[in-house]
């Protein structure tokens, strides 16, 4: 970012107030913070990329400025933190209540793969990737770097003036600029190797939408338009091949320019019997791509051979329609229930390439595509799937609250699912749950919820007829897991305690099992299980400790088939079985060392433990530590059949697989220590210490070499030559920042001045009254709501219970239903003390946002609502006592959601 656009947005931020309207009776009441330090970080790693994939933590300055005023008519947000740096993020937005809203953002994050990785290639960045092969020698090889950066940078106006109407624009355009990790094969086949590759990455995407529509208390419809098109500034990469000879150039098409439309109809209406709401959205979208196509291809000679594609370019279109109806209502006291269908379509006019003219005109021998036709292709042939689908789901819940603080959820849920796929075509799938949950004890709150699901496909694949000499033969007894037949059962417990004084725990766990039906060939099940524990101790003005562990646990078998060679042809045809391993395609036929089955156990594990304090060790000072240990392990165990067909480990079993026992395992840990000295109501200096270590353990990457296989040989034409991608990402750093904060907060009112008695006239003359002026129109009334939080949410959550939300519909929608012109709600979170500032904080804004969200649903225009989040900073009640329940108990009022309507009301 230039020096000069940093200093505008900074000044904006601060210059926000003074620009929109004010008086000396009204003013604008500014609050808000500025936080400037600097750190320092200590790295000890090779390549540091996975200590900083995703941020930006080199040594500099550390940066954040918030700002936020407010009076009776205008409105304006700010905030930007890492200014300058990698990372940074801000925006800044305002308006004036009842006429316009407006706001911008600009979002970096960087993406960082490989740091002082090594390449035989030239031109990094670039689409032109030139070396000269062979070349063995790492040690005379370029030094690269792979990442790219990301921004995304945009904003929005919107117009209220005219209500119920109103009107919408927004746009961003989202930018990659640098590399990411890519390879390209060597040679025509796999056995040939590969080589690493620096794939240019410069995208770009700009969006852009349009919206307008008409916004009661009783119903809403809306239009908006979106455009967005992508475009790649390298369409293709042409790099060097070192497996042909004669180091040619060969090339990777990368993603193609694309431009995508759409429309969308919503609509609700909700003055019905039952409390009812009904809402529909329909939705056309159209993308569309043209790409040249290659009229060539590198091959064996090497030769660039034609590939005899029956066109010169590619025209690809999409259309996409969906539409969207639901229906709730509350038909008794109590029960709350939904009706939904959702239908969407996509129609392919894309056209279709075939690459080939077999068998008149066949592709050469390295440039076809097997030996499996695809009707109406021939063998040997190259063409493209044109996938398209239709999707039909429906479905409806019901919640039911029978007795206190106990309620019984259940509901039912159909997907059909008809597609133009190579391997299945239709499925349809049923899901049905029940879940309960009961708060009826002060100490003890709880949630159990069952979930069945049945999947139904059927297979394209038939092997009626067919020798099982033939490939086509095996092709029915292997599955894909995304749309094979399967029945899952899956279990969710969640439970809240709070046994003891002062102790509170929370444990939730997940069990899953995904049995697929009809399975020979493919995945045999998946089996998922995690369990989650965390406790919260603490005297909130002397110590406070939080912990948590979990453990997570998938499992995947699966079977396979291993056919070591197959004829060249003619006779047996290419691709078949040879006549010293016949019927190698049938699972069921004899094993032998030529063709057999083999199977996987394969498992994945995820530990993580974490702990955390809070310490007022002073009036002033807060000190504040955490650690967290991270640890994932795979494995994956193999079997393979024996000359009588059993399935045994080891050397007993064809091939002699080999176990992996470290399948992408790593370890991570975290600490954290910081002090917070408020020195005074304004200033406040926060110093902290940062140790993170990243350790990882694969079998692809230990014992790492550039050049496979290893030693290399200059004349092994399928040598594959590799970057260091992820091969030496172990490593720590330590880090030290040291930040000053700056807190100014909105002055009082100004006290409402008396009004001054009229001056007598020096010379009295009796004048006949004036007529009396017209009535003014009422002033908007505020109304504003205080919801009780324990009503609203579960402890520690915000989603809003059924519970709450028929507190919202009674005492909020009901109550904006009497309002006739709709200025402003004010929907704002509050919190109590116990836990951490910046927790609170952000549990007050979710909340806020929760609310919001429902009251949107329940069609209050969005653009009428804004949320804040106030934490702990308004108490409304001041509690010390010393027993925990007892302190919960009596700070309970503190808990809240205020709600605030301006606007004219009917009565």
């Amino acid at each position: 970012m230039s020096k000069k656009l940093l200093a505008t947005v900074i000044a904006s931020l601060f210059a926000a107030g003074p620009a929109l309207a004010q008086t000396n009776d009204d003013p604008m009441r500014v609050e808000g913070s500025a936080t400037l330090g600097g750190i320092y970080n200590n790295q000890k790693a090779r390549d540091p990329t996975k200590l900083e994939e995703y941020q930006d933590l080199g040594n500099g300055a550390l940066s954040s400025v918030f700002v936020r005023g407010r009076n009776s008519t205008n409105w304006f947000d700010g905030y930007g933190e890492n200014f300058g740096r990698d990372d940074q993020y801000m925006f800044l937005r305002g308006g004036i209540y009842d006429v316009f809203k407006a706001g911008g953002y600009l979002n970096d994050i960087p993406h960082n793969f490989l740091s002082s990785g090594r390449t035989p290639y030239s031109g990094t960045g670039t689409s032109v990737l030139v070396a000269t092969f062979p070349n063995i020698n790492p040690d005379t090889w370029n030094t690269i770097d792979l990442g790219y950066k990301r921004r995304d940078a945009g904003g929005y106006f919107e117009w209220q003036k005219n209500s119920p109407w109103y009107f919408r624009v927004d746009g961003n355009e989202v930018k990659f600029s640098g590399t990411k990790v890519g390879s390209g094969a060597s040679g025509t086949s796999p056995g040939n190797g590969f080589v690493d590759l620096a794939f240019p990455t410069q995208y770009k995407t700009a969006n852009f939408g349009v919206e307008g529509g008409y916004q009661t208390s009783k119903a809403t419809v809306s239009l908006r338009w979106d455009y967005s098109r992508f475009d790649n500034a390298n369409e293709t990469l042409n790099w060097t091949n070192p497996s042909f000879g004669r180091n040619l150039l060969d090339t990777t098409y990368l993603p193609p320019d694309n431009t995508f439309n759409k429309f969308t109809l919503t609509g609700n209406y909700r003055d019905l019997p039952w409390r009812s709401v009904i809402s529909a959205r329909y939705t056309w979208a159209r993308t569309t791509s043209n790409v040249d196509l290659g009229q060539t291809a590198l091959n064996t000679g090497p030769v660039f051979a034609p590939t005899f594609a029956d066109a010169t370019t590619f025209h690809g279109e999409h259309i996409d329609q969906s539409l969207a109806l639901a229906w709730t209502a509350v038909p008794i006291t109590n029960v709350d229930t939904r009706v939904y269908y959702y239908r969407t379509k996509r129609e392919n006019n894309s056209d279709q390439i075939q690459y080939g003219n077999s068998p008149t005109q066949p592709l050469a021998s390295g440039l076809g595509c097997g030996n499996l036709a695809t009707p109406p292709f021939p063998v040997g042939n190259c063409e493209n799937e044109l996938f398209s689908y239709r999707k039909s789901n429906a479905g409806f819940d019901v919640w039911w609250r029978f007795a206190r603080n106990q309620r019984l959820g259940f509901g039912y849920d159909y997907l059909d699912v008809d597609q133009n796929r190579v391997d299945y075509d239709k499925m349809h799938q049923s899901k049905a749950w029940v879940e309960y949950k009961n708060s009826m004890l002060d100490t003890l709150t709880g949630r159990l919820k069952y979930q069945h699901i049945k999947r139904d496909a059927t297979s394209n694949y038939s092997n009626d007829g067919v020798s099982p000499n033939d490939p086509a033969f095996l092709l029915p007894f292997t599955s894909a897991f995304d749309m094979q037949s399967s029945t899952t059962n899956q279990v969710k417990l969640n439970l809240d305690w709070s046994p003891l004084p002062l102790l509170g725990l929370s444990f939730e766990s997940n069990w899953a099992r995904q049995n697929f039906d009809d399975h020979t060939l493919g995945r045999a099940d998946n089996k998922k299980q995690g369990y989650f524990l965390s406790g919260n101790w603490g005297i909130p003005d002397k110590l406070v400790l939080n912990a948590f562990g979990s453990w997570e646990e998938t499992k995947y078998p699966s079977d396979h088939r291993f056919i070591n060679s197959v004829a060249s042809g003619p006779s047996p045809p290419p691709g078949f079985c040879t006549t010293a391993n016949p019927n190698c395609y049938s699972p069921t036929a004899a094993p032998n060392s030529l063709s057999y089955n083999w199977s996987s156990q394969t498992k994945d594990e995820t530990w993580m433990v974490g702990i955390g304090a809070d310490w007022p060790a002073l009036p002033q000072l807060l000190v504040k530590a955490s650690f967290l240990y991270v640890k994932t392990n795979g494995s994956a165990t193999f079997s393979s059949q024996d000359a009588s067909g059993q399935m045994v480990a080891g050397p007993a079993g064809f091939g002699n697989p080999l176990n992996i026992g470290n399948f992408d395992d790593s370890t991570q840990q975290y600490f954290n220590l910081k002090a917070i000295w408020a020195y005074n109501k304004n200033w406040s200096f926060t110093a902290g210490y940062a140790y993170e270590k990243y350790t990882h353990s694969d079998i692809g990457t230990d014992g790492f070499q550039y050049t496979l296989p290893f030693p290399p040989v200059a004349s092994n034409t399928s040598l594959s030559y590799l970057n260091g991608y992820d091969a030496f990402t172990n490593g720590h750093q330590n880090i030290f920042y040291l930040t000053a904060t700056y807190r100014f907060e909105a002055p009082p009112l100004p006290p409402a001045r008396a009004a001054e008695p009229p001056r007598p006239s020096s010379v009295p003359v009796a004048a006949p009254p004036p007529p009396p002026p017209p009535s003014p129109p009422p002033p908007p009334q505020v109304q504003r709501i205080t919801l009780d939080s324990k009503v609203l949410f579960d402890f520690d959550k915000a989603v809003v219970k059924p519970e709450g939300k028929a507190a919202i519909d009674s005492q909020v929608v009901g109550k904006l239903a009497q309002v006739q012109k709709l200025e402003v709600v004010l929907v704002t979170g509050h919190t109590d003390r116990l836990g951490s500032e910046a927790y609170n904080q952000k549990l007050s804004e979710r909340r806020a946002d929760a609310v919001r969200d429902y009251l949107v649903s329940k069609g209050v225009p969005r653009e009428k609502i804004e949320t804040i989040g106030m934490g702990e900073k308004q108490p409304v009640v001041q509690c010390d006592q010393k027993n925990l329940k007892a302190l919960i108990a009596c700070l309970q009022p503190n808990r809240r959601v205020d709600v605030q309507m301006k606007g004219e009301s009917t009565r």
